[in-house]
């Protein structure tokens, strides 16, 4: 290959990864305590992800946003054809086999302006969470945090205003990869 042709080529990769950005996501880190009762249990309470104490750099409603999670990640479990059936629930009231706990560690909108100037002001949603059985014995733990730019032409810039179609993305991605590890029962 020519000297030139790879100069293009970087120059061109350079640029499509400018104008649409890019992310970084960690797999989702987990903790099996139980196994055997994580994989044999047939259904799901998920409640309402909570926000107290959570790093918040995020201008919209943040207490919605521990419902919508919650609700993406009974979305996730129905769409992966889970054998777990999954409720969500806004109370104490618990008629299922394990029960999942959440919270938000860190929502962050990132920077607009910066996204649509330079591709940069990415926006991070991180959560830890808990499964437990009826009698609260810990099932499970995990925790995940993605970080996403999105670029000035790509999911995160022009289109995407403050930041919430970026955090948006960035919940549903997560709630896949905890419903695969519920489905599973894997570390």
């Amino acid at each position: 290959m020519k000297r030139t042709d790879i100069i293009l080529r970087t120059i061109s990769f350079m640029t499509l990864s400018f104008l649409f950005g890019g992310c970084s996501s960690a797999p989702l880190a987990t903790r099996l305590v139980n196994e055997s009762l994580l994989r044999e249990s047939q259904s799901i309470t998920i409640k309402k992800f909570e926000s107290r104490n959570a790093t918040l750099n995020y201008e919209g409603n943040v207490d919605s946003l521990g419902h919508v999670m919650a609700a993406y990640v009974q979305i996730a479990l129905a769409e992966g054809n889970s054998r777990m059936k999954a409720s969500v629930t806004p109370g104490d009231t618990v008629r299922t086999d394990l029960i999942m706990e959440g919270r938000f560690t860190n929502i962050d909108a990132g920077s607009g302006a910066a996204r649509i100037l330079v591709g940069t002001g990415g926006a991070t949603v991180a959560i830890w969470g808990v499964i437990k059985s009826k009698s609260g014995d810990i099932i499970a733990e995990f925790s995940k945090s993605k970080t996403s730019s999105g670029g000035p032409l790509g999911m995160g810039g022009l289109l995407a205003g403050n930041g919430e179609k970026i955090i948006d993305d960035s919940m549903m991605e997560i709630a896949r990869d905890i419903a695969q590890f519920v489905s599973s029962g894997k570390k």
